[in-house]
């Protein structure tokens, strides 16, 4: 009972992470901790872009035009002509802005196992880069579970390796192991025949061989 308690306690702690406890301010205000956090994007795009990268005016409201429209749909599956006509650029132009994001920290961009690699090379999914921001840019009620879950995994595991869109399953880390990730009613099926596959769950108490609490990926980062 007292271990059931315990788990119960530590999923309490995780679910306050995936909206709060990212960045260190977390300590602060809870209330105003997502208004600081909108604040901190607007300082990435508007001070350190520009001052790393020499970008102009025009090319910054594109910027941030391209992490409205992404962050209206995430995960988004991005249609590269369709998105470089509404940001109003050129596809080679959009890449580029998809890139800047991306090495701010506030996009990940995900590709399919066994396509080309390379910066021009079109993500198979863009997903922000953390759950908090899900949380910044969206109403706490949109944030869909499904997405939450995918992100804070993607989020840990990509500080240490490669983590791409498994063509079964839901990802594949440097090519070796396959996972999928969801709700505590999750099942193998979609895993039925792979070797070397995992499920990676939220809101379970007890994991049990190829099956991991999803909270204890944060422990890699």
């Amino acid at each position: 009972m007292q271990l059931n308690n315990g788990i119960k306690c530590l999923i309490q702690h995780f679910n306050n992470y995936l909206v709060y406890g990212l960045y260190p301010f977390f300590t602060e205000v809870k209330a105003k901790y997502h208004e600081r956090l909108l604040n901190v994007i607007q300082v990435i795009l508007e001070n350190d872009l520009i001052a790393i990268e020499n970008l102009n005016f025009s090319t910054i409201v594109k910027l941030k035009k391209t992490l409205v429209l992404i962050a209206e749909s995430v995960p988004f599956k991005p249609n590269i002509s369709e998105l470089s006509n509404k940001v109003g650029v050129s596809r080679d132009f959009l890449v580029r802005l998809l890139n800047l994001l991306e090495a701010a920290g506030l996009i990940l961009m995900v590709r399919q196992y066994g396509a080309p690699s390379g910066i021009l090379t079109k993500p198979e999914k863009i997903y922000l880069e953390n759950t908090n921001l899900l949380f910044a840019m969206s109403n706490e009620n949109q944030v869909n579970r499904g997405t939450l879950r995918e992100t804070f995994f993607i989020h840990q595991l990509s500080q240490h390796g490669r983590v791409e869109i498994s063509r079964s399953g839901d990802f594949i880390l440097d090519g070796k192991v396959t996972v999928e990730v969801g709700g505590k009613n999750k099942s193998f099926k979609q895993l039925a025949g792979i070797d070397n596959s995992f499920l990676a769950l939220d809101d379970i108490e007890l994991g049990s061989n190829r099956t991991i609490h999803l909270w204890l990926f944060g422990f890699l980062y």
